[in-house]
């Protein structure tokens, strides 16, 4: 079988696509030994240990949760300046290199978007850029709600294939379970519109809210950091509250969405 590279890519920045990394990580360890999977996020605002970081290292899950890209303070200045040391192209190969080192031996690459699919285009490196370079399948983190949700998807899936890489479809997070706009509603809706509208991209799983992974999830909104880091960077073990925290992500993530579907539709050659 070959190797399957899945990209998980947010509607924005903050949707949760860290967490929905880390739900699916736990999952495929029902399924592959710690060995044969890994998870990368090839580019980032954000140099600080992660959960999703913490859960890797404490199941021996080979990671690389920092860089090889840094947008840190200053960053797209430096670039349209010509004073970064990197060209868009030397910067798409070193995360090619980065990521095809970490995956040999891997059945499974997990890899995190940053922000917005567009985020980096400025300099050349978007998530579309990195997704295509990496060979990757797309996986939208949407949003609740119908209309809206379905239309941020769109925009976000035009984005990437308009770019040249496929979508296979979307997860949709933070759903009420209550309400007019409960998961209930919002899923009927919204498988309706896929069957209908969009036969080659699929919805993977509704997510709910879920009040305990709320402070976790606002991670992803820390802000850019001031400085290029500079070497490595320490990832201590989780603590108890960090573990049930973890363990709750990757219970509702393996409930509430369709991952054997989801690696089955990714492992299509592309």
């Amino acid at each position: 079988m070959s190797q399957i590279r899945i990209f998980i890519a947010g509607e924005k920045a903050s949707a949760g696509k860290s967490s929905v990394c880390l739900g699916i990580l736990g999952n495929l360890l029902k399924t592959y030994s710690a060995q044969d999977i890994c998870y990368v996020k090839p580019a980032t605002q954000n140099i600080s240990p992660t959960l999703t970081a913490k859960f890797c290292q404490s199941k021996g899950i080979k990671y690389r949760h920092v860089g090889p890209i840094v947008y840190y303070k200053g960053f797209t200045r430096e670039f349209l300046e010509g004073k970064y040391s990197q060209t868009s192209e030397q910067m798409l190969g070193e995360v090619s290199k980065v990521v095809d080192e970490m995956s040999k031996g891997k059945s499974v690459v997990v890899i995190d978007g940053v922000g917005y699919p567009s985020v980096g285009s400025v300099c050349g490196v978007s998530n579309a850029d990195i997704a295509k370079v990496l060979k990757a399948y797309v996986i939208i983190i949407g949003k609740s709600g119908v209309g809206d949700a379905i239309d941020s998807y769109n925009l976000c899936a035009t984005y990437f294939q308009s770019n040249g890489v496929p979508v296979l479809g979307g997860i949709f997070n933070r759903l009420s379970l209550s309400g007019f706009y409960s998961l209930d509603n919002c899923k009927a809706a919204i498988e309706n519109y896929f069957s209908k509208s969009k036969p080659n991209e699929k919805s993977y799983g509704f997510v709910p809210v879920v009040e305990s992974l709320a402070a976790e999830d606002k991670g992803e909104t820390c802000p850019v950091t001031l400085k290029p880091p500079k070497g490595e960077i320490l990832v201590n073990a989780m603590n108890e509250k960090e573990e049930k925290l973890a363990q709750e992500l990757v219970d509702v993530i393996g409930e509430r969405v369709n991952i054997s579907l989801l690696l089955q539709d990714a492992s299509k050659t592309l």
